[in-house]
């Protein structure tokens, strides 16, 4: 049971979200881990596919990672082959980052162990608490980036 106190040590957002975090990782990895992807490439692949094309600070700005972060991350899925990266025709201080075809292939792939995780996560929680969750994450997000 969460502490009372909100001023008590046990109750830091941080170190609450953080082991949240690692769960809910370890949860989606015990599903997707045979796919040969990380759950962070994953999520990095199917967010530059959302976005079809995107610049490396689109990407960073919507994964909230640091510009070097995002950097070092796409640079491991450009060397596997995942991505293509290229000066932007618009801003030549920008770079363009979207699939391979392998890139693609490996998401598709994926998708499926990725579906079972999340399915299974949101029966686990209950629909409505994954919906009440996913809501107070991203209002969490909102308000601490003002």
């Amino acid at each position: 049971m969460p502490p009372r106190d909100l001023l008590h040590p046990e109750a830091c957002l941080n170190a609450n979200l953080r082991r949240a975090n690692r769960r809910v990782s370890q949860w989606y990895a015990q599903t997707i881990g045979d796919i040969g992807l990380e759950g962070t490439q994953f999520t990095l692949l199917a967010t530059i596919n959302g976005f079809g094309s995107c610049t490396l600070g689109q990407l960073a700005a919507w994964m909230g990672l640091e510009q070097s972060t995002a950097t070092r991350s796409v640079e491991l899925l450009r060397k596997s082959g995942l991505v293509h990266v290229r000066r932007s025709s618009t801003d030549a201080r920008a770079r363009e980052i979207s699939l391979t075809g392998e890139g693609r292939a490996r998401l598709e792939a994926a998708m499926p162990a990725w579906r079972q995780a999340q399915e299974s996560a949101v029966a686990a929680l209950g629909k409505s608490k994954a919906t009440r969750l996913l809501a107070a994450l991203h209002e969490i997000e909102s308000v601490l980036s003002e």
